[in-house]
């Protein structure tokens, strides 16, 4: 379950509009419900307010985590 802290600070990484961004990123995974189908934004959405799902729980902790490494390397990059 993802907590109000981590969730402020995948906010702050992502941006506000974070779901679109974890969709995107789990498209490009193959990552699927139950039914086959691509996970919906207002999952993801229920995931960072609160629901365990690990599936979910995962790709966004790594989008987070490859986002976060990106900046950093653009700020390292930019001194």
């Amino acid at each position: 379950m993802i907590t109000k802290k981590e969730k402020q600070k995948i906010k702050e990484i992502l941006g506000w509009r974070y779901a679109p961004l974890v969709k995107k990123y789990m498209d490009r995974k193959g990552l699927l419900n139950s039914n086959g189908s691509p996970y919906s934004t207002a999952m993801i959405v229920n995931v960072m307010n609160g629901i365990r799902h690990d599936i979910i729980e995962k790709a966004i902790f790594e989008l987070a985590s490859q986002t976060k490494a990106k900046q950093e390397a653009q700020k390292e990059f930019l001194k």
